[in-house]
């Protein structure tokens, strides 16, 4: 990294390309020189295309690092699509960074696309040796064997000076070869300045992480605020909801219990109208046998008034007998007739108490169809208030399922909630406090 450092403040390059960007640190060492020292260039991090058997680089990490430091003077390139338009006639490239192992394919690339797009000032730089038979070999080829400068610092670095055109910086660079005097002092300049230049990048890769985790923990506390607010809210909600069940539950036991009083009402009355209803039914048997009875007596009565007449007329010979046996004929009739107008009256009074008695039982029948009635509806509104209270205990598990997982249904829990508050419960109640004042003065 400190040889690149050097070579781009020296070099001044317009067009600088750094061939392998998968490790894509030689890249961003060439943008971070450009942008200390204010030039003009431009940075293109070219990854070529993977053979067919490789799987393609994943350069999401590169680009978008790229993007967030270098975009106005830097592009990544995966492939060769663009290469064609940024790579013309009139752009050249001072400075080719080789960040891959040379092979012969390579080699090959290089001879038949990349050199011929280098300028008069065109630099070559090998990161990574050759994995090649004759590497050595074609370095020395590519300058016909001078200006040529290898570096060992951390890994064996050659620069390659390919065009002739080249300052005297450059120049006396090129002319050092190890053993020979300047290597050493040239190799401990580089060490240092790749010292600075890599506690400066350090420094500055710090700073924009601790910057980034700044952010991140200001965004997570408000985060956590606003959580903890939704959190709260959802708490008293639920506190709300939870009141709202007990007076419903209250209610429900509340009209439990009535109904249970009213079907032991219901059954006392049943009861009682069905021992009336026994006594009602004997006395009208009995009044019925009384009347017989009467009816019976006056037929007897009658025949016996005929048996008299017709004995009066055969004894008109017998006056004074006859007066005296009239005489007590007429008093027996007197009291027949007594007796007749009393049966007649009493049977009178037994039809009028029979009626009476008619008209109690259609009365206590009819109050019998109420109370089944009202009994039914009190049944049906206990099975409505019933299935209302499941209703409720499912909401309820519900939205303790809902603190647990407060961000993710909080949307839902709201949707129940103003389901709940604009509930018809009420409406649906409403007849049962009703019938429930018309049944207590009872």
């Amino acid at each position: 990294m400190p040889l690149l450092f050097w070579l781009t403040e020296a070099a001044r390059p317009r067009i600088a390309v750094t061939l392998g960007v998968e490790d894509a640190v030689p890249h961003f060492a060439l943008c971070q020189a450009v942008d200390k020292l204010g030039l003009d260039s431009l940075c293109i991090g070219f990854e070529p295309a993977a053979g067919p058997e490789a799987k393609a680089a994943d350069l999401a990490h590169q680009v978008a690092f790229n993007e967030a430091n270098f975009a106005d003077f830097s592009q990544i390139v995966q492939d060769g699509t663009l290469r064609e338009s940024i790579f013309s006639r009139e752009h050249k490239i001072d400075l080719l960074v080789v960040n891959l192992p040379v092979t012969q394919a390579l080699a090959d690339e290089l001879d038949k696309t990349w050199l011929p797009q280098l300028s008069e000032r065109g630099i070559i730089v090998f990161l990574q040796g050759g994995e090649m038979p004759g590497y050595s070999s074609y370095l020395r080829h590519l300058t016909s064997g001078s200006n040529i400068f290898t570096c060992d610092l951390e890994t064996r670095a050659s620069v390659v000076f390919y065009g002739a055109e080249q300052n005297d910086r450059l120049q006396r660079l090129a002319n050092l070869n190890g053993g020979q005097s300047g290597y050493l002092a040239a190799r401990n300049v580089f060490a240092r300045l790749g010292e600075l230049h890599s506690n400066t990048a350090k420094l500055a890769f710090k700073t924009r992480e601790s910057h980034i985790a700044r952010k991140q923990r200001d965004e997570k506390a408000a985060e956590l605020k606003n959580a903890q607010t939704e959190v709260a809210k959802l708490r008293t909600e639920f506190e709300k909801l939870a009141t709202q069940y007990s007076e419903r539950s209250e209610m429900v036991a509340k009209v439990q219990a009535e109904s249970f009083d009213l079907s032991q009402t219901v059954t006392t009355l049943k009861e009682a109208l069905q021992d009336s209803l026994s006594k009602h039914e004997q006395e009208v048997g009995e009044l019925g046998e009384e009347l017989a009875r009467l009816q019976e007596r006056l037929k007897c009565a009658e025949a016996e008034r005929q048996d008299l007449e017709d004995r009066t007329a055969e004894q008109k010979g017998s006056i004074s007998k006859s007066k005296q046996e009239a005489g007590v004929l007429r008093e027996e009739r007197n009291l027949l007739q007594d007796r007749l107008k009393r049966a007649e009256t009493e049977r009178q009074e037994l039809e009028k108490r029979a009626a009476e008695q008619k008209d109690c039982l259609n009365e206590r029948y009819h109050d019998i169809a109420v109370l089944g009635l009202e009994l039914q509806a009190k049944a049906g509104e206990v099975g409505e208030l019933t299935k209302q209270l499941a209703s409720f205990d499912q909401e309820l598990e519900s939205l303790r399922r809902a603190l647990a997982e407060t961000e993710q249904l909080r949307d839902l829990h709201a949707e129940r909630i103003r389901a709940l508050e604009n509930s018809s419960s009420w409406r649906v109640t409403a007849p049962l406090r009703k019938i429930s004042l018309m049944i207590k003065p009872r």
